[in-house]
């Protein structure tokens, strides 16, 4: 009896056997390669993933560090101090710049000068000239008073002191010399508002600068208004040792 894997049909030949095996391997392997390839690209997407979450995790860590945010805030610093350093390089004074500035000081020592000191607590006013300094600078020049009486009789001319701005002006002024400390002016705007407890504290550190006051006020035909002032200064200076 025959076997009938042992019959070849007409139909299938060796040939063909052959081939069609060798393609069923084919496909097995490129079936094989398939899985393979998709394996390694899902692996190659997971890592990525991983990689991707763990970098973002770093990022995150290395700039919440301490580190981080130091060198940031140095950076930060170091920009300002840069912006600084060109902002104060554009300030220093030029030429034209610095000339601009004494405009100031130039129409405050004209009005000094002239004794017109209404004017001047306007300009100091209206245009927040720094008086203190200005004083300051100009103790010797242009705000040094040359003559007591000469002054006295220019200021109280040039003030009028019978009306209420005037006196205001006054009170000014004598607000910032007391200040600075500019002694000449403090007795002049003092005796013009008969201030007598401002007058009484350099007199009473000062003899010669009492004795020099009350001469010039006695002696002058122009400042008879004053004379109760000096005797009331008098009374009051009497009981200090110092001018006994």
């Amino acid at each position: 009896m025959l076997r009938r894997s042992n019959l070849v049909t007409p139909s299938t030949s060796p040939t063909r056997t052959l081939l069609t095996l060798a393609a069923t391997i084919r496909i097995t392997r490129l079936r094989g390669t398939t899985r393979t390839r998709r394996r390694s690209q899902r692996g190659e997407r997971v890592q990525r993933r991983r990689r991707i979450t763990h970098g973002k995790g770093e990022r995150r860590r290395s700039w919440e560090g301490p580190g981080k945010v130091g060198r940031v805030l140095s950076a930060g610093q170091n920009r300002r101090r840069t912006k600084v350093k060109e902002g104060t390089s554009f300030k220093e004074p030029s030429a034209p710049v610095a000339s601009v500035k004494n405009i100031p000081e130039s129409h405050a020592s004209y009005l000094m000068s002239g004794k017109e000191l209404s004017k001047l607590v306007a300009f100091v006013k209206g245009t927040q000239f720094d008086l203190v300094e200005y004083l300051q600078f100009e103790r010797d020049g242009s705000a040094r008073l040359e003559n007591y009486a000469s002054g006295l009789e220019l200021i109280g001319q040039k003030l009028q002191m019978d009306t209420l701005q005037s006196r205001l002006d006054a009170e000014f002024l004598l607000a910032h010399m007391c200040s600075v400390k500019f002694k000449e002016w403090i007795v002049v705007l003092s005796t013009l508002l008969r201030r007598l407890e401002v007058l009484f504290d350099p007199f009473r550190h000062d003899l010669h600068l009492w004795k020099a006051y009350s001469f010039t006020l006695q002696s002058h035909s122009t400042f008879p208004e004053y004379q109760d002032l000096v005797e009331d200064l008098e009374v009051r200076l009497s009981s200090v040792p110092e001018l006994e």
